[in-house]
């Protein structure tokens, strides 16, 4: 190879390495900056060593920038149990098993039970009239990139992620759950 090919694939190189820096840093939306009204999810800088999104495995950790800036994340709701669904207003099924979600939050929130629904990269507005349309109280954080679409290896919607008292992933739900399968999963999340 010839140093002039050598420093072409070099320049190649260093101008990918670059890109790609400058490809993952937070974006205004998904850092919480601007005039965001639900919580903006961050991986940055959060230790997922031993973790995954298979039953058995603790959860994987993320944080949420809140509306008035301050930092939470899934680990501050250790010692409740926890669900984690994915939806976004385009989708039926997700449309479809909300109601049963928002009534099960309703059922079960005085016995600890923690609902946090993720919208996967719809834009705000949107979201905020899905949560409105279906009266959605629980709290509802933003995944504009999909980072923790992937990061729990999401890959259709509805997803549906039950998290034990003690962090770890009890059971998954790929699609949409009928009212007495979400009831039949909530209390053996809730007895265990």
């Amino acid at each position: 190879m010839t140093v002039k090919t050598r420093l072409l694939l070099l320049l190649a190189l260093v101008g990918m390495v670059v890109l790609a820096v400058s490809c993952t840093g937070d974006t205004p939306a998904s850092s919480g900056a601007g005039t965001s009204t639900l919580p903006v999810v961050s991986l940055h800088g959060v230790d997922n060593k031993g973790a995954g999104p298979e039953a058995g495995m603790r959860a994987p950790n993320f944080v949420m920038t809140n509306v008035d800036g301050s930092l939470s994340s899934l680990s501050d709701l250790r010692g409740q149990p926890v669900v984690l669904n994915f939806w976004a207003t385009w989708c039926p099924p997700c449309r479809a098993e909300m109601p049963d979600l928002v009534k099960a939050y309703e059922t079960h929130k005085d016995s600890g039970l923690v609902i946090v629904g993720i919208n996967e990269q719809d834009e705000e507005a949107k979201a905020l009239a899905f949560m409105d349309q279906y009266g959605i109280e629980f709290p509802v954080i933003l995944d504009s990139r999909g980072d923790l679409a992937s990061l729990y290896a999401a890959r259709g919607l509805p997803a549906t992620f039950f998290i034990d008292r003690n962090g770890n992933v009890v059971e998954t739900w790929s699609g949409m759950l009928t009212p007495d399968i979400l009831e039949e999963r909530l209390q053996r999340l809730l007895e265990g």
